[in-house]
Parts: C-alpha cells; structure tokens; sequence
C-alpha cells in the first residue's frame, strides 16, 4: 500500500503559489487602482472643506494620487510577473492561435475599434465620450462655489490640522 501521510502533502505543497499570489496582486491593486480614479474624478479642490473635516478616510487629493501613482506602478510590476509565470501557457496558447488561425478575429478587431472610438472621441471632445470629462468640470465649479461660501470655515480648519491654506490651489 503507497498511502501517503499528512506529513508527506504538506511537503509536497509549495510554501507559497507564486501564480495565486500575482493573481490576487492584480485583482485586488485593480480594486484600488479603480477607486482612487473615481475618488480623483470627484474629488474637488485641494483643500475643500469636505475634504479637511476627512470624509475619505482623512487623505487628501495628493494622497489619493500617490495611492493610485503607486498602486499603478505595483500593477504593471505584477502584470509583468504574471506574464513571465505563465509564459509557457502564453506562448502555447499564441502558437496554437497561430496554428488555427485567429478565431477571434472579429473579436480583436471590434475591441480595438472600441478603445480607438473612445481615445479619439475624448481627444476630439465628441459626445458622449467627452461628457466624462464636462461632468468633471461641472463638479470642480460646484466645489468651487461650495468653497467660497465656506472660505472663513475652511481656513480655520486647515489652521486647527496644522496646515497652510493657499487660495492659489487648484488641484
């Protein structure tokens, strides 16, 4: 009999599964990559009052970019990673596209036709794609006219945390 004990799986398990481990880097760094963008495309002004009585956790705008500067740097490293992990599976599953021939062909070129649509409608500022951008503008004047009724409130907030508020400050 070749039965094997506890003892002799936990062995032959690996102390960590390098492939799991990148695969849960990129899904959990895309979650925060993904909310510190919405977080950025709403936030307003630098040191507007919502944002200095600590709405978001206490961080302001300049945290919530070095979060998602950060964040996107450790999920192209691991992107990278994961491809070098799984490049025999990557370059198999290449060879045997090439092999078959592209089945998805249609599909590739409908996805690249979607992301060109949408670099060149923002570029162009077409609706609807550059309404992102407008609805940003419209929420930066919104905190803007919410913050100079609120001027005399904020500076003393900014003053009790201990920082300097500059009316120059626009982003």
């Amino acid at each position: 009999m070749n039965k094997k004990t506890n003892t002799d799986n936990s062995r032959e398990k690996k102390l960590l599964n390098k492939k799991g481990l990148t695969t849960f880097l990129l899904f959990l760094s895309s979650l925060v990559i993904s909310f510190s963008g919405i977080v950025l495309y709403i936030s307003p002004k630098k040191y507007a009052p919502v944002w200095a009585k600590g709405l978001l956790w206490g961080l302001e705008k300049d945290q919530w970019k070095e979060i998602h500067i950060v964040v996107s740097v450790l999920f192209i490293i691991v992107a990278i990673v994961h491809l070098y992990l799984n490049w025999r599976v990557f370059r198999n599953y290449i060879k045997s596209r090439i092999k078959e021939g592209l089945n998805l062909r249609w599909e590739l070129a409908i996805a690249c036709l979607i992301v060109a649509v949408f670099v060149g409608g923002t570029i162009m500022e077409v609706p609807p794609f550059y309404t992102v951008i407008e609805a940003k503008k419209s929420l930066k004047d919104y905190f803007k006219k919410y913050e100079k009724q609120h001027k005399t409130e904020m500076r003393r907030l900014m003053r009790a945390q201990g920082k300097i508020y500059n009316d120059d400050d626009d982003d």
